[in-house]
């Protein structure tokens, strides 16, 4: 059979299931002109599916793009050698298909995994996501669909299981990434290609048990194989148990976070009236829109959203993540750890001209006379100086020359407890020169000194 030709079998079928799942998911008419970006590595999966997808195209309508990531992990022979093999695979199909090579800088997988503190295969499957979501950008009728299989779903689902994550699997659709081969188990995939005479690549890094998923591939689960019989299916069936789950919780209706500068609030009454079952997802929908780099024990979440609500102000750091969660009776607060960022740069020391970090941005210290302006405040300050957050027994003295506390300042603004290591205050020759609210929308208080 030609790689252009027609392809019937169980597979095509289950992939046109997909495919008509997808449109119920999606709610579109058809996919005529819908955009499919096929994620490629020159593995047997995902050579299946950009075949299955080809030989369906005329069929369904929908438009056909490939995008292969390199990763730099491997010798050039070989990862380059995957590269070149997409690309011939994708201008040698009837029509050929358009294909967008991503090219990874060198060392960029072990620079992000140290950045991330969560390992290489997390980096490497961070930044392979950032290439496929410029693929989408400016292009809003477009899907990249990747080529999990039934074989990575038990992967994945034994991985988290053992970490104590979620029992939730791979999803099928999730934001504008499809998996529609999430019902095809990969020895299948395999056996069809050795049957339709298509060659596919093999990366050697497969074979190496010191990643996590490898270990679990080739060690436990033929054990597994072995001794429980039946276990996938037992699992399977456990998935879709969850999957049911999942659902009740989605459609009910929670909070929305509100965006702050150093992260995200949210009324304490509507936060503490959720289920704490429901705490721990709406913490999580957080997490993602924080976006944060490091990994947050599961564990931590659970008790942050098991703990009842507070009667007084209520503080937890989340070791490792630069994040807090802060209850008090302003509001939920889940962002940002100003106290253990200041350990990289806050306060800041300031002799001459210069531009500086702060919690809310950068700002410029512009020379006058003597003296500098710092950012929006209408004051020139003597050199040097300090921007700073609050200390305890901060003093400022007021232009009736009365003297006041910085915390009975704050209490009389109704600044939240989360804001308060925020706020910029200016010190110079031993006095508090200024508290600079405006950039959190409170008041500007320059001193007398």
């Amino acid at each position: 059979m030609s790689k252009s030709g027609h392809m019937q079998g169980v597979q095509e079928k289950a992939v046109e299931e997909s495919l008509s799942r997808f449109l119920q998911y999606t709610g579109l008419p058809s996919l005529a002109g819908v955009l499919f970006i096929v994620a490629i590595s020159g593995g047997a999966d995902s050579v299946f599916l950009l075949m299955i997808l080809h030989s369906l195209r005329s069929r369904f309508g929908y438009l056909l793009e490939a995008v292969t990531v390199d990763h730099r992990l491997r010798p050039e022979s070989e990862s380059g050698g995957d590269l070149r093999f997409v690309v011939e695979l994708c201008a040698s199909l009837s029509p050929p298909v358009p294909c967008r090579t991503e090219i990874l800088a060198e060392g960029a997988v072990f620079s992000c995994a140290a950045l991330r503190g969560k390992g290489i295969e997390d980096a490497a499957r961070h930044l392979r996501y950032e290439a496929f979501q410029r693929c989408l950008e400016s292009r809003p009728q477009s899907w990249v669909l990747t080529a999990h299989t039934a074989s990575d779903q038990l992967e994945t689902v034994l991985m988290r299981f053992l970490q104590g994550g979620s029992r939730a699997g791979i999803q099928t659709i999730r934001g504008r990434f499809f998996r529609p081969l999430l019902h095809l188990e990969r020895s299948d995939i395999e056996s069809w290609l050795r049957r339709e005479n298509i060659r596919w690549r093999e990366d050697s890094t497969n074979a190496d048990i010191s990643y996590r998923r490898n270990h679990i591939r080739s060690r436990l689960m033929p054990f597994l194989d072995s001794e429980f019989p039946g276990w996938r299916t037992g699992v399977q069936t456990g998935l879709l148990h969850a999957e049911l789950d999942e659902s009740f919780f989605s459609a009910t209706e929670y909070p929305e976070w509100k965006i702050e500068v150093s992260g995200l609030t949210c009324s304490p009454d509507r936060f503490y009236a959720l289920h704490p079952a429901r705490r721990l997802r709406f913490l999580k929908a957080g997490l993602a829109l924080l976006q944060t780099s490091h990994r947050v024990p599961a564990k931590l979440l659970m008790s942050i959203a098991a703990s009842p609500r507070p009667e007084a102000h209520s503080s937890v750091r989340i070791s490792g993540s630069s994040l807090r969660f802060i209850s008090d009776r302003s509001g939920v607060f889940f962002g940002s750890d100003i106290v253990h960022n200041t350990k990289r740069g806050y306060p800041v020391l300031v002799s001459g001209p210069c531009e500086c970090e702060l919690p809310h941005g950068l700002v410029a210290i512009v020379p006058e006379g003597s003296g500098a302006r710092i950012g929006s405040l209408d004051c020139v300050f003597p050199l040097p100086l300090t921007i700073r957050s609050r200390k305890p027994g901060d003093v400022v003295v007021r232009a009736d020359g009365k003297r006041k506390v910085l915390k009975k300042i704050y209490t009389d603004w109704a600044v939240p407890m989360h804001l308060r290591d925020s706020i910029p205050v200016i010190e110079a020759g031993g006095a508090v020169r200024a508290v600079w609210g405006s950039p959190y929308g409170f008041p500007d208080l320059i001193t007398t000194h």
